[in-house]
């Protein structure tokens, strides 16, 4: 996507962003079942879950709703400090993990 080439093969295109995705999402609730933390009841799995959400979203832009290059790149951009957000909240229990 970055250098405009685009991937031929439907697994490195379609199921495996999807795939991982899914485990994203299936592994932060499974953390709440296990820890036996609501995410309403805790402030840090709720912004944890709601940036996953984000997360997601923005990745879909980029790989495949994007109408120019410069928003896909835009996007995937994003994800990423979204991705370190999102491990910075896991870290520090924390809604805001930098201050």
């Amino acid at each position: 996507m970055w250098i405009d080439r685009p991937l031929t093969s439907r697994l490195f295109r379609r199921t495996l962003p999807d795939s991982v995705d899914t485990l994203f999402l299936i592994s932060g609730i499974g953390m709440a079942f296990v820890l036996g933390v609501s995410p309403l009841e805790s402030g840090w799995l709720a912004a944890k879950i709601i940036a996953l959400l984000i997360y997601i979203g923005l990745g879909e832009v980029a790989l495949r709703f994007g109408s120019s290059s410069w928003m896909k790149r835009c996007c995937f951009v994003a994800a990423i400090v979204v991705f370190v957000y999102i491990v910075a909240v896991a870290k520090t229990m924390e809604i805001v993990p930098w201050f």
